[in-house]
C-alpha cells in the first residue's frame, strides 16, 4: 500500500471516528479505531501504528470502550513484528497508553509480562524484576484467579533469580496455599452487578500446575537458608498432588527428597509428626532403604555415624542427579549433626548423670572442653580496648559474634549485662536496627524475678557459674536497660515509650527511696507525658501520675498535667512563659535535654489539646472562629485539624459547597456568564460557607456557631 494512499485512508477514518465519538456511538467508534490499526498493520507501517495509538488515546472525550478495543487489537500484532526493537517499541507504546487506566489494567499486566520476558532473555534480570513488581495484580477484580497466581509466581521467580529473598518472601505471601484446594469446586456464575472475570490466556497452567510451580519456588526460597523442614513440607505438598501420586516415576524422587529432608531437619514436634505420617505411607515400601533410615530416627538406640554414612553415602550423592538437584552445600555436615543430636537424646533417656568421657565414647566423639563463657569475657575485654582506641564499629562487630543467650552455664545477670553492652555499642555507632533486635533478646519481665529464691539445680542439670564481681545486680541492670531504651526511642522522638521507660526506673525501690533520684525522674515523666500525642495509653499514664502523692513535691508539674485533663483552652504564650525556665533547665537534669524538636512538639500538643476542647463544646464551627480560639492562622488551624483526623485522634469533617458546572451545550456567551458566576460564587463559598463539623461528640452545640 502506498504511503499517500494509507495516510488518506487513515484521515478519512479519523473523521469517521470523530463523528462517532462526539455522537457517543460506542460500536462505531470502536470499529473506526480498530480499522485504523488494521490498516497500519497490513501496510507494515509500525511507526505509524505507534503514532496512531497515541493519537487516538489522547483525543478529547475518547471512549473507554474504544481505548480497550484499540489496546486489545494492537496486542495481537506484537508477535508479528519484524524485529525485537519494533516489538519493544510497540509494547512500550501500549504500556504508556494503558498506564493509569483501570479499564485496561489486565492488558497492561500482560504487556509488562511480555516486556519482562524480553528483558530476561537479554540477561537484564534486575530490570525484568523491577518491571514486574510495578504491577499489583491481586487488586484486579476482572482477572482470572489462575492468571493472578501465575503473574505473582513470575514475580517471585524473578526475585529469586536476582537473589532478592526478602522481596520474594513478601510477594509469595500474597498467595495462600489454601487457594490450590479449590480446583474441584464448580465455578459460580457472577451475580448481577459483579465484575465478569475474564478467561485466562491458553498458556496459563491449571490451578494444580500452578500449585507445583508455587512449591518448587518455595523450595528454592527455603534452600538459601537451609530450612530443611519447610523444604520437606513443600515436597510433601507436591507429593500429594494427584498427577504426581499416579505416576511412580514422579513420586519416587519426591518421596526420597521428603525422607532426606526429614532426616536433616532438627528434632521438634512438627518434624516428629511428619516423620510418623511418612512412615505410615504404603509407598515407602518401594524405597526400603529410606524406610530403614527413618526407622532408625524413631528407635531409641544410638546410631553409629560411620556405619550409617557408609550405608547411605551412595544414595546421598546420587540425589544431585534426581529431581530438585543436590540436598545442599552443608547437607553432609548437617546430617552428622542430626545423628549426634539423636544420639544425645537417646543417652538422655537412659542417663540422668554422665561424664563427658563416657558421653564421648557413646557418641564416638572426642572430649572437648568448651570455654564459651571465658571466650565471651575475653571478647568483652577486647571490645573495651577497641572502644578506648575509638574503634566503635570494630568493638560492636566483635561483641555481636557472641550469642550469650545460648550459654546454659552462664549466669542470667552476666548474660543480660553482655547483651546490654552489645546494645550500647550499637547505639554508639547509631545502628538502631541492630540495637532493637538485640534489645528484644531481653524480656522486661526478667527484672521482676530478683526477689525470688534461687532454685538448687536438679540432678543432671547444668551448674550455673557465679557471675564476676563487677556484674551489677538484676535491679541495677534494669536501670541500665531502660536508660538504653530511652536512648533508642529518643532518636525517633517516641515520647510515650520514653515516658514508660522513665516510669519503670521511677518504680525501682532504690530510686523511690531517694528524693534526689526520683524528683528528676518524675520531672522527665511529666514532660514526656505532655509531649506525647493524645491516645488511651497516654491518658492512662497521665491519670496514674496525677494520683502519685510525690507529685506534690513538684507543684509546677502537677499544675501542668492538670491543664491537660481540664477541658479549657490553654493559652500557648501564657504556658510557655510560665514553664520556659523549667523546660530549659531540663538539660542540666538527669537524662539531659528533652530533644531537638521538643519545643515545637510541645506547641503541637497544646494545639491538639485545644482542638479536642473545642470539639467538646462545638458540633459545627467555622475555620475562622476555630483559628481565633487557637490563636492561629486559618491555614495552620486547618493543617493541625487535618493531621488529627488522619491520625484518628479526632473524628471530624470539613464541608465545602459543590461548585457550579457550566452547561456544555450553551453558546459562548452563556458559558462565559456561567464561568463568571461560578468564580464569584466560589469566592463567597470559601469566605463564608466553609465550616467544620465534629462527629460523635457528647455535648450539644452552643448558639452563634456560624
Amino acid at each position: 500500500m502506498e504511503g499517500g494512499n494509507l495516510e488518506a485512508q487513515i484521515e478519512a477514518l479519523l473523521n469517521v471516528e470523530k463523528q462517532m465519538r462526539l455522537n457517543g456511538d460506542v460500536a462505531g467508534t470502536r470499529k473506526a479505531v480498530t480499522e485504523i490499526l488494521q490498516l497500519c498493520f497490513e501496510a507494515r507501517a509500525w511507526k505509524t501504528l505507534n503514532d496512531q495509538i497515541v493519537l487516538l488515546s489522547k483525543r478529547r472525550g475518547q471512549l473507554k470502550q474504544a481505548v480497550t478495543a484499540m489496546v486489545q487489537q494492537a496486542m495481537l500484532y506484537i508477535d508479528d513484528t519484524p524485529d525485537l526493537e519494533t516489538k519493544i517499541e510497540l509494547i512500550k507504546t501500549l504500556n504508556s497508553v494503558s498506564a493509569g487506566k483501570i479499564y485496561v489494567e489486565i492488558e497492561r499486566a500482560r504487556l509488562v509480562k511480555k516486556l519482562a520476558k524480553i528483558k530476561e532473555g537479554q540477561g537484564l534480570i534486575a530490570e525484568a524484576a523491577d518491571l514486574m513488581q510495578e504491577i499489583a495484580v491481586e487488586t484486579f477484580g476482572a482477572m482470572a484467579k489462575t492468571e493472578k497466581i501465575a503473574f505473582i509466581l513470575e514475580q517471585v521467580r524473578l526475585c529469586l533469580d536476582r537473589q532478592d529473598y526478602v522481596r520474594a518472601q513478601i510477594l509469595s505471601r500474597k498467595i495462600s496455599p489454601r487457594v490450590f484446594d479449590a480446583d474441584t469446586k464448580e465455578k459460580k456464575k457472577p451475580k448481577e452487578g459483579e465484575n465478569v472475570v475474564e478467561e485466562p490466556p491458553a498458556e496459563i497452567p491449571s490451578l494444580l500446575g500452578l500449585k507445583r510451580i508455587y512449591y518448587e519456588l518455595m523450595i528454592r526460597y527455603h534452600s538459601h537458608s537451609n530450612d530443611y523442614l519447610e523444604m520437606c513440607r513443600c515436597y510433601k505438598a507436591i507429593y500429594e498432588t494427584p498427577s504426581v501420586k499416579e505416576d511412580p516415576a514422579q513420586w519416587i524422587p519426591v518421596l526420597r527428597k521428603i525422607c532426606w529432608y526429614l532426616v536433616l531437619s532438627p528434632h521438634d514436634p512438627m518434624q516428629s509428626s511428619l516423620l510418623n505420617s511418612t512412615l505410615e505411607d504404603k509407598n515407602l515400601s518401594d524405597v526400603p532403604h529410606f524406610r530403614l533410615l527413618l526407622k532408625q530416627l524413631i528407635t531409641m538406640e544410638v546410631i553409629q555415624w560411620t556405619v550409617l554414612w557408609n550405608k547411605f553415602k551412595d544414595e546421598f550423592e546420587n540425589e544431585k542427579n534426581m529431581l530438585g538437584g543436590p540436598l545442599g552445600d552443608k547437607a553432609g555436615e548437617d546430617l552428622r549433626e542430626r545423628v549426634i543430636e539423636h544420639n544425645i537424646l537417646v543417652v538422655s533417656k537412659y542417663y540422668s548423670r554422665i561424664t563427658l568421657n563416657r558421653l564421648a565414647d557413646l557418641l564416638c566423639l572426642s572430649v572437648q572442653i568448651y570455654v564459651e563463657i571465658e571466650r565471651a569475657r575475653l571478647v568483652k575485654k577486647l571490645a573495651k580496648i577497641k572502644e578506648g582506641q575509638g574503634l566503635i564499629a570494630e568493638a560492636a562487630d566483635l561483641m555481636q559474634e557472641i550469642a550469650v543467650e545460648t550459654f546454659g552455664a552462664m549466669a542470667k545477670t552476666e548474660k543480660i549485662a553482655f547483651i546490654l553492652e552489645q546494645v550500647r555499642l550499637c547505639l554508639d555507632r547509631q545502628d538502631y536496627v541492630r540495637a532493637q533486635i538485640l534489645s528484644r533478646k531481653i524480656s522486661p519481665r526478667v527484672f521482676d524475678a530478683d526477689t525470688k529464691e534461687k532454685k538448687k539445680p536438679k540432678e543432671g542439670e547444668n551448674v550455673v557459674e557465679e557471675p564476676p564481681a563487677e556484674i551489677p545486680s538484676l535491679l541495677g541492670l534494669k536501670r541500665i536497660y531502660y536508660e538504653l531504651m530511652i536512648r533508642y526511642h529518643s532518636h525517633s522522638n517516641d515520647y510515650l515509650e520514653m515516658c514508660r521507660c522513665y516510669k519503670a526506673i521511677y518504680e525501682t525501690p532504690s530510686v523511690k527511696e531517694d528524693p534526689a533520684q526520683w524528683i528528676p525522674v518524675l520531672r522527665k515523666i511529666c514532660w514526656y507525658l505532655v509531649l506525647s500525642p493524645h491516645d488511651p495509653m497516654q491518658s492512662s499514664l497521665l491519670n496514674s501520675t496525677l494520683e502519685d502523692k510525690n507529685l506534690s513535691e513538684v507543684p509546677h508539674f502537677r499544675l501542668l498535667l492538670k491543664q491537660l485533663i481540664t477541658m479549657e483552652v490553654i493559652q500557648w504564650t501564657v504556658l510557655w512563659n510560665k514553664f520556659k525556665d523549667e523546660f530549659e533547665n531540663e538539660k542540666n537534669m538527669l537524662g539531659g535535654p528533652l530533644g531537638d524538636k521538643a519545643g515545637e512538639d510541645l506547641r503541637e500538643r497544646v494545639i491538639e489539646h485545644n482542638i479536642l476542647v473545642v470539639s467538646k463544646y462545638y458540633s459545627r464551627i467555622t475555620l475562622n472562629r476555630l483559628a481565633d480560639l487557637l490563636c492561629l492562622s486559618v491555614q495552620e488551624a486547618e493543617k493541625h485539624l487535618s493531621d488529627m483526623v488522619v491520625s484518628k485522634a479526632l473524628v471530624a469533617k470539613i464541608d465545602r459547597p459543590m461548585e457550579l458546572s457550566p452547561n456544555p451545550q450553551g453558546n459562548d456567551g452563556s458559558q462565559s456568564c456561567l464561568e463568571s458566576l461560578k468564580c464569584s460564587f466560589g469566592q463567597v463559598c470559601r469566605l463564608a460557607f466553609v465550616f467544620l463539623s465534629f462527629e460523635g461528640q457528647e455535648w450539644e452545640p452552643k448558639w452563634g456557631l456560624l
